[in-house]
């Protein structure tokens, strides 16, 4: 998630600037300490892992339920560089959907250009941070017993 003047989704519009908005919570209340953090998957992984690390082993414990509801690979088509550059080798993208999202990277701190936008690519990250997600916290679990 973005918000906040400058992030990950693009400017605030002009109208709403001065609106205290969040749009990240935490159980019941706005999470203004992590709004803007960092990307918004890799927040709800920690908060899983959090969650797991916290539950009683203990055979007569509550059992725990877990849901997690990603809001990753979909538009906005929008991953960590990390994530984007493992798929390089994805030339033969389409630009036909460079239109649906005008905010495709986050805005870099140094100013540095962009990567090169490509559909497929951005799809593909999103998918692999995905996996990379589901595949800690079942370690986690496994981890765990």
């Amino acid at each position: 998630g973005g918000g906040g003047g400058g992030g990950w989704e693009g400017p605030r519009p002009e109208k709403f600037h001065d609106l205290d908005l969040a749009d990240l919570w935490d159980t019941d209340r706005p999470a203004r300490d992590l709004n803007g953090t960092d990307y918004e998957e890799l927040i709800f992984l920690r908060r899983l892992l959090s969650v797991v690390d916290g539950h009683d082993e203990r055979p007569d414990a509550e059992p725990l339920f877990l849901f997690y509801a990603p809001h990753v690979a979909h538009c906005p088509l929008q991953v960590p560089t990390e994530y984007l550059d493992r798929f390089r080798h994805v030339t033969d993208d389409e630009d036909k959907c460079r239109a649906q999202t005008p905010y495709i990277v986050p805005p870099s701190d140094d100013g540095s250009p962009p990567p090169p936008y490509g559909c497929r690519r951005q799809y593909r990250a999103m998918v692999s941070l995905l996996d990379d997600i589901i595949g800690n916290v079942t370690q986690r679990f496994k981890d765990r017993n």
